[in-house]
């Protein structure tokens, strides 16, 4: 058994920016456990680098994961809000009925 190589912050950043920045399932990215080397794919944009053949053996590769699996929305805003500011509950609910409800939430929070 081989040991897990640490992966940096930044490189692990970018791979979630890269699987974030297009529809579900159209970017990916994958970290090597071993060597902590990130592959990159995409269903709609060349990718320099085709993806190692063993890919899917998920003890060496993980999967870094987007926006939607992280479930960091709306659901989440308004989860802390219902926890922390329950007063508040309704005027965060009628921020994300309209476009820039982040910024009016994040003020809300300020």
């Amino acid at each position: 058994m081989q040991a897990i190589t640490p992966v940096s912050f930044d490189e692990l950043l970018a791979g979630f920016e890269w699987t974030s920045a297009a529809a579900p399932f159209e970017n990916e990215a994958y970290v090597n456990r071993i060597t902590g080397k990130t592959f990159w794919s995409s269903s709609s944009t060349d990718v320099e680098e085709e993806l190692p053949e063993d890919i899917d053996d998920e003890w060496v590769y993980l999967a870094i994961p987007n926006k939607e699996d992280l479930d960091l929305g709306r659901e989440l805003a308004l989860r802390f809000v219902d926890a922390h500011l329950p007063e508040s509950y309704e005027l965060a609910q009628g921020y994300f009925q309209s476009r820039g409800a982040y910024p009016r939430f994040k003020a809300l929070l300020d």
